[in-house]
């Protein structure tokens, strides 16, 4: 990001040296953005949280967009951090939810009336290195909502007393009236609600702090074998981390085993486990979704199990391994295009760069060198500044991809894309699908196939297959591509490798196969 950025770099290589026990990250809000008290009491529940760590102390901070400031929120010294924290709560529920009717089951009667009070809340969160202005992660969580239709989500409504005699037409003056005097007369009962939900709730905060801590987590936590469980499912185990890698109660974690498919190392998620209980170097888990019986097995087997909160460290675990290159997303605002940056911080050979705005990095790089954080011959280093490979530039409906090397531009319509931004990533980037061997065969003919997506692979979607083939026009040759068929992804054995059945003209793509043709996979057709 410019001038501030070579200037940050430096700060982090002549940071004074300190016997500090806690190291600091600061966390910044745009609380002039904040649309309601459920936002801000959400903000403040956070800190709170956050500063019960025993290594890390969370720095408050208001950013201001428009005005392009920032401002020290937090009581005490302002010290210097290496990372910073971006915080985007978005509480979309409002204090006059629909109002639904019930009816009679035989006479088709109204008989009563309710709100669903259930949450529409969301968190967007983004931890940036300041040094090097990579995005580190770009995550989002939701509120977890309560099952439908039961007491504490749904408000029943005193139906006698607003519905009496004949009932208004729904869509008249008369009918709005009385849904008008129900949200007015129940607003105090919602708006409690709310309160007590988000003031009750550990989801969202055992999330964005176990992400944040995840940064620092040099190896997955070892999980202890039970030998009176093998092979009997299992609700709960004990890793060998606590406190002391600031692991703390609601904080989730994902449960692991390596494998061997198609002679290539890599590792499959077999669970998802939250933290109950946590000592200082041990914590108790328990499985929220699936996990049990696949753990019991993996001991049964002898077979490596592990626990993670970051799935970083996974990447050295695996044989397959694509180039780094580096990517930048031309943003007005922080958490503009977040679903792309969310995608692209998943994946591991990328470095995505922070190019927002620099001003919060000329804040920190102007306040800590004032106070002789940073020596003032770092100014010799202007001009050695990372650049970027590709930049990406979106808007409400094209993806614009530039090759910063060739210089060529490509465009991609969103609703082409559907969100799936892989289908962007495939198309532009150079880590591709790759065929590993045959997974299924009857006599001559190919019915499943091991494939390798750098960028995931989904249970049940389709893959598109297509025959690779040169053309030589006046001395120049040209890759071309002719479609073959398709195949279904029917099991996946880790993240990025998947058993695909072969579906559409599987005769000519086993064909194929076998006669070792180059093969394009593609996530959707080709145009």
């Amino acid at each position: 990001m410019k001038y501030y950025l070579i200037i940050l770099l430096a700060l982090l290589l002549s940071v004074k040296s300190s016997a500090e026990e806690k190291r600091n990250i600061s966390v910044l809000i745009e609380e002039t953005n904040l649309k309601n008290q459920f936002e801000a009491l959400f903000v403040d529940r956070l800190f709170d949280y956050l500063n019960q760590s025993d290594r890390i102390t969370y720095q408050r901070y208001h950013y201001d967009l428009k005005k392009k400031s920032v401002v020290f929120k937090s009581d005490g010294k302002e010290n210097f951090s290496e990372k910073i924290i971006l915080i985007e709560p978005d509480f979309k529920n409002i204090l006059t939810p629909k109002i639904e009717m019930k009816k009679d089951s035989i006479t088709g009667k109204t008989v009563g009336a309710y709100m669903n009070l259930n949450l529409d809340f969301i968190c967007y969160f983004k931890q940036i290195d300041l040094a090097s202005s990579q995005i580190e992660f770009a995550k989002k969580v939701a509120m977890e909502p309560s099952t439908l239709n039961t007491k504490s989500d749904v408000l029943e409504i005193n139906f006698e007393k607003y519905f009496v005699g004949n009932i208004p037409k729904v869509g008249t003056k008369e009918y709005k009236a009385i849904l008008d005097n129900i949200h007015a007369e129940y607003k105090s009962q919602i708006e409690m609600h709310y309160i007590n939900r988000i003031n009750k709730d550990y989801s969202m905060l055992g999330d964005i702090e176990s992400a944040i801590n995840a940064q620092t987590d040099t190896s997955p936590f070892t999980i202890e074998e039970i030998p009176d469980k093998k092979g009997k499912k299992m609700s709960s185990f004990i890793i060998k981390a606590g406190k002391n890698v600031d692991l703390s109660a609601y904080q989730g974690i994902s449960i692991y085993k390596k494998l061997t498919i198609a002679g290539e190392e890599t590792v499959e998620q077999i669970g998802v486990a939250i933290v109950t209980d946590v000592d200082q170097t041990e914590s108790t888990a328990r499985f929220v979704f699936r996990g049990g019986k696949e753990l019991s097995e993996a001991y049964q087997n002898g077979e490596e199990v592990f626990a993670v909160r970051n799935p970083a460290l996974l990447n050295d675990m695996v044989s397959l391994r694509e180039k780094e290159f580096r990517v930048a997303i031309d943003n007005k605002c922080f958490f503009c295009n977040y679903e792309i940056q969310n995608q692209l911080s998943e994946l591991y050979f990328i470095k995505l760069l922070e190019r927002s705005d620099d001003f919060v990095s000329k804040y920190f790089i102007e306040k800590f060198k004032s106070e002789g954080f940073i020596d003032s011959a770092v100014e010799k280093v202007i001009g050695n500044q990372e650049g970027v490979d590709f930049s990406i530039n979106a808007d409400t409906k094209n993806v614009k991809v530039t090759n910063i090397a060739t210089g060529a531009l490509q465009s991609f319509a969103l609703a082409d894309i559907k969100n799936d931004y892989r289908i962007l990533f495939l198309e532009m980037f150079p880590p591709q699908m790759k065929f590993l061997e045959i997974a299924k065969q009857k006599k001559d003919r190919v019915k499943n196939i091991y494939l390798y997506s750098p960028y995931g692979l989904q249970q049940t979607e389709y893959v598109y297959i297509y025959q690779v083939y040169y053309e030589e026009v006046l001395g120049e040759k040209y890759r071309r591509t002719k479609e073959l068929g398709n195949g279904q992804v029917r099991a996946n054995y880790s993240d990025l490798i998947a058993d695909v059945a072969l579906q559409k003209n599987e005769k000519q793509v086993s064909k194929a196969i076998n006669a070792g043709t180059e093969l394009l996979f593609t996530y959707s057709k080709l145009k």
